[in-house]
């Protein structure tokens, strides 16, 4: 291997833009890895003349450069591609997370007055659905393909501005802090000083493309020659984290402190990690836990850097950790102010205090944000001009902190109420604000509260209007409106809240949550064997309550995902178990938890027919098990069903260890029917089932109506069939030559080196993972029965759900049947029926997803009757 000089920031010094600092890179590095997913390596060469592309399509739509571009894709390639396309094109932009509610990204997209969004064919029908008049979605990309990859000429136009950055607000409406390229190339160049960062690094990018420690990672990068490797903790978890960081061999590793106590947690003793060699928390104040973490699991010669940031400033102190430092107190300081800023502790009347004394942090300096987009009334309290220099301006933080005789800082809490939950600022305003505009609630007020973990958590103190909700209730309920991390997990329930002399909530008289059992669907009931009582003792550490019943549900008591976590890793390791997070899911009471715990043998009389909601007044509705053979996925969205709404699914016969698996649809659909008819003798009959379920379902249907029997809906949750007379014709193999144009740099690589060089996947890649030998043997069978199942023509209407998130391959066979119906136009003679749902293929009725899909379904079946 070829020897890498260190990084060239003393040839860049002249250059003005990113866009410059980018093409120097590659120029100087063309055939080194710049992005790394999942997907395949993007070189810079590769990366450089995509942006290129792009920016002379952007240019082409004489896009305003006074406002910005908005991005809607997920963390990866397409959106560095498309971001770095911005600015190469003269303009600056705003990401949107297309993981938070449609009516966020509208408000943004709104307040931003951004003229045009950029997407990717994945995310092209989410764009278009938010985007109002004058604004358009476009696919980028696809516009791109055919014009020149060299670079751009500068414009004497080109907008010196980098992107704007949304946060929560304190009104009830996100706020955008305005970066300029200047500050962005100032604060990445911080960085290198303090990370050493050369092209031979290898930088991890773990959080979403809409907040600034994805512009940080990723400029940190790109404009060093470096490479930046996503992993998607939202869709991966912390499981694989390990593993991924030692193959990928990241050497600077960032994240928030939760993500990475949470990744340490899962870390095997086995684990060595010979490349890491910085660790970079923030987004959150660092324990002296975290250091105890770093100590035990990482080298000698690797540093974990704390300090204070945030999106207005960048990188404002910081405070690196070596094996020997020496932390003081529970909580690590933030550490010493940084070159090129100045801070002050001022007090209430804007005095600076003396050390030892607290007070606000205010920021000076000419490399922090210019301001708030359309926000002078919050510029002129927060973000403003220096009097004494217009070069210069000062940020109050809001932040409290104390400073010691030699300058270091120690964070002392928040002036107002603003907080940071799991790393994401949220303003507990607007979390007051959406909970007010619930009908049920009258008067709502919103507090961050300590964990044991030294963790913030939101608690909410709630005023009814008759009787209390059931906190799972107004979780739904902001479910919609609000990010994950801004609703609360805990509610408290008040006959009124304490008011000051002025008539303001007093938030300090706002009392600790209770550690009493909360109200939740289910009366208490108590442990009833050993396994349960050692259970509930486990779930009552980690959700902090002192009773918890044996059929409580683990949502409704405020657990999440980082909960979650913690309660599994126990749970596996006191009772000898190997539990994913989706058991919480599955079996998420302490009384379904104990029963697989315990081994409790299969009921005498067994049944492919189980009863998911019984009773209720309407035609039943009979859900097919998935691929695996499992039914209990189903339980997320039958919980979201109309509550008169009876469910029964029908499980797989090899789940049961006393039964082979079915590998021949026909005879399954046969099977079925025999059990459906003994709950309903005639129709109409509703079904349908998630993916291979689907297949199943639409033989049943197919076969209902050869025997007289009305089929009233079936619904087939994202499945097709390949197995049609017209996807044997000669056209299909042509349609690679259409499709191929479509496909990114880094799509195109993959395929083809499986498809043309047949090469197949790294050895550690694994395409199916099993639960056990059951579901192993349960898969396999139903693979080799959807590839035999020849479907025939049906007369009805069949209703289809399609995820939205889908891989070349899926976008492949979509672009041939010219439809995104797929294959059911050619079977349905009734027609098809189709809706998008915003997931992936697994997540589609499951999870966040399953409220959505639900209701959706709920309207066809009623629709149907």
């Amino acid at each position: 291997m070829s020897a890498i000089s260190p990084s060239p920031l003393r040839r860049v010094q002249s250059e003005g833009s990113i866009a410059a600092m980018f093409e120097l890179q590659a120029a100087l590095y063309p055939k080194r890895p710049a992005i790394g997913t999942s997907a395949g390596v993007l070189h810079y060469d590769q990366l450089n003349a995509a942006a290129n592309r792009q920016a002379r399509a952007l240019r082409a739509l004489a896009a305003p450069a006074d406002v910005p571009v908005a991005l809607l894709m997920e963390q990866g390639s397409a959106f560095i591609t498309a971001m770095l396309a911005v600015l190469k094109a003269g303009h600056f932009f705003v990401p949107l997370d297309p993981t938070v509610p449609p009516d966020r990204n509208a408000e943004i997209l709104r307040d931003s007055g951004a003229r045009w969004v950029i997407s990717d064919a994945a995310h092209l029908e989410r764009a278009a659905a938010i985007a109002a008049r004058p604004c358009e979605a476009i696919n980028l990309d696809a516009q791109a393909a055919h014009l020149r990859g060299h670079n751009l000429r500068r414009s004497p136009m080109d907008s010196d501005l980098a992107y704007l950055l949304y946060t929560s607000g304190s009104t009830g409406k996100p706020k955008a802090a305005i970066q300029d390229q200047r500050s962005v190339i100032h604060n990445m160049r911080r960085h290198v000083r303090a990370f050493a960062i050369t092209p031979a690094d290898r930088i991890s990018l773990l959080y979403g493309c809409s907040v600034y420690g994805a512009m940080r990672d990723v400029f940190n990068a790109l404009l060093n020659g470096a490479s930046i490797h996503t992993y998607p903790v939202r869709q991966l978890g912390v499981g694989r984290l390990a593993r991924w960081l030692i193959d990928e061999r990241i050497t600077i590793y960032a994240s928030v402190a939760t993500v990475f106590r949470q990744f340490a947690d899962a870390i095997d003793a086995r684990d060595g990690f010979p490349d890491l060699r910085v660790i970079k928390l923030g987004g959150e104040a660092a324990s002296s836990k975290d250091v105890d973490i770093f100590r035990k699991h990482f080298a000698d010669r690797c540093i974990l850097h704390c300090g204070l940031g945030s999106t207005e400033t960048g990188m404002a102190c910081e405070f690196p950790i070596s094996r020997d430092t020496v932390v003081p107190g529970p909580m690590v300081p933030l550490g010493y102010p940084i070159d090129d800023l100045e801070i002050r502790l001022l007090d209430e009347h804007g005095n600076e205090v003396r050390p030892g004394e607290v007070g606000e942090i205010t920021i000076r300096s000419r490399y922090i944000s210019r301001g708030y987009w359309r926000r002078p009334e919050l510029n002129e309290r927060v973000l403003s001009c220096d009097p004494d220099n217009a070069d210069l301006r000062i940020y109050r933080s809001g932040d409290l902190a104390v400073a010691d005789a030699g300058g270091c800082l120690t964070h002392r809490g928040r002036k107002d109420f603003l907080v940071k939950i799991r790393g994401n600022r949220v303003e507990t305003a607007e979390v007051e604000a959406q909970l007010q505009g619930i009908d049920s609630v009258a008067h709502a007020a919103v507090s961050a509260r300590h964990n044991d973990a030294c963790e913030l958590y939101l608690a909410a103190y709630v005023v009814s209007r008759d009787a209390d909700p059931l906190p799972s209730t107004l979780r739904e309920s902001l479910a919609q409106r609000l990010p994950s991390h801004m609703i609360p997990e805990v509610f408290v329930f008040m006959k009124e809240l304490p008011l000051t002399l002025s008539g303001k909530v007093d938030r300090q008289s706002l009392p600790e949550p209770s550690a009493e059992r909360p109200c939740v669907r289910t009366a208490f009931c108590a442990p009833r064997t050993a396994v349960e009582a050692s259970l509930a003792s486990v779930w009552g550490t980690f959700l902090r309550y002192e009773r918890i019943g044996v059929e409580d549900d683990f949502f409704d008591l405020g657990g999440n995902s980082l909960t979650a976590v913690r309660l599994i890793d126990h749970v596996n390791a006191q009772f000898g178990q190997n539990f994913t997070l989706a058991i919480l899911l599955r079996a998420g009471t302490i009384a379904k938890m104990a029963a697989i715990i315990s081994g409790e043998a299969p009921h005498p009389d067994w049944s492919p027919l189980v009863a998911l909601r019984s009773g209720g007044s309407k035609p039943p509705l009979f859900a097919v098990h998935p691929g695996g053979g499992n039914v209990l996925g189903y339980k997320d969205f039958v919980a979201f069903l109309d509550p008169e709404q009876p469910v029964y699914g029908l499980q797989a016969f090899g789940v049961n260890a006393a039964n082979d698996p079915h590998d021949d649809i026909p005879e399954m659909a046969r099977t079925y029917l025999r059990y459906v008819r003994s709950v309903q003798a005639t129709g109409p009959y509703h079904l349908g089932g998630e993916s291979f379920g689907a297949l199943v379902a639409y033989e049943m249907a197919c076969q209902l109506e050869e025997s007289g029997e009305r089929v009233g809906l079936v619904f087939l949750g994202d499945a097709w069939s390949t197995n049609v007379p017209e996807y044997r014709k000669w056209r299909f193999r042509l349609s690679w030559a259409g499709y191929v144009l479509r496909v990114t740099p880094s799509e195109w690589r993959k395929l083809f080196l499986r498809k043309i060089l047949r090469r197949d996947p790294p050895k550690s890649v694994k395409r199916y993972v099993y639960a056990d030998e059951l579901h192993r043997r349960n898969s396999e069978a139903h693979r080799r029965a959807s590839h035999r199942f020849r479907p025939r023509p049906f007369r009805g209407k069949v209703t289809l759900f399609r995820a939205g998130r889908y891989d070349h391959s899926v976008g492949r066979l979509q672009h041939y049947f010219r439809t995104p119906m797929m294959s059911w136009p050619l079977l349905a003679a009734g027609g098809v029926e189709l809706y998008w749902i915003d997931a992936e293929h697994r997540e589609m009725m499951h999870g966040m997803r399953a409220m959505t899909f639900a209701r959706t379904l709920q309207a066809c079946i009623n629709k149907s009757n």
